[in-house]
C-alpha cells in the first residue's frame, strides 16, 4: 500500500487543477485620450553656447483643457499643446503610441528661416507628457523641452 500513497496523491491534487496559474503576458493599456482640467506646462530652451538654464530661466504657464481636446488622439493632443500643429507631415512621420512620442516633422519657416525639420521625442500618460523638441537655427541645434501635467480643475471661464 504504501508505493500507492503518492500516486493517489498526485492523482488527487492533479483533480484540483493547477496549483499555480501562469501569468500570461498582457499587452500595456492604449491609452485614447488626455485627463481634462487645468494642466501647468513648463518650457526651456538650450541653445549650444547659451548659459546653462536653472528653473527661474523656465516658462510656466496654465492652460484648461476642454472635454473636446482632452479626447483627442494621442498626437493631436499632443501636437496642439506644444504649437506644432502647424507643422506637416506630422500624421506619417510622428509616431505617438503607446506612452511614447518620437519622429521628425516639417515645420513651415518664419522670416528669414527656411522651412525647416524638427525632431520630438518624449513620454506621455493620462495626466502627464514631457517632449523635446530639437530644431535647427542658423546652424545650430536649438533644443527646447516642455514638461505639462495636471494640477486640477478648471476654473468655469477659462476652458481652451
Amino acid at each position: 500500500m504504501r508505493p500507492l500513497c503518492p500516486l493517489l496523491l498526485v492523482l488527487t491534487l492533479s483533480a484540483c487543477g493547477p496549483l499555480v496559474k501562469a501569468d500570461k503576458a498582457e499587452d500595456p493599456p492604449v491609452l485614447t485620450n488626455f485627463a481634462e482640467g487645468q494642466w501647468e506646462i513648463t518650457q526651456t530652451i538650450r541653445s549650444p553656447g547659451g548659459r546653462p538654464q536653472t528653473k527661474k530661466d523656465a516658462q510656466v504657464h496654465t492652460k484648461c483643457v476642454k472635454p473636446e481636446r482632452a479626447a483627442m488622439e494621442p498626437q493631436q493632443f499632443i501636437l496642439s499643446m506644444t504649437g506644432q500643429d502647424r507643422c506637416r507631415d506630422g500624421e506619417a512621420r510622428l509616431k505617438v503610441a503607446n506612452g511614447s512620442v518620437s519622429g521628425t516633422l516639417t515645420c513651415p519657416g518664419s522670416y528669414d528661416i527656411p522651412d525647416h525639420p524638427e525632431r520630438m521625442s518624449g513620454a506621455y500618460t493620462r495626466d502627464s507628457y514631457k517632449v523635446t523638441i530639437e530644431l535647427p537655427l542658423y546652424g545650430a541645434k536649438v533644443r527646447v523641452t516642455q514638461a505639462a501635467k495636471r494640477i486640477g480643475d478648471c476654473p468655469d471661464k477659462r476652458r481652451t
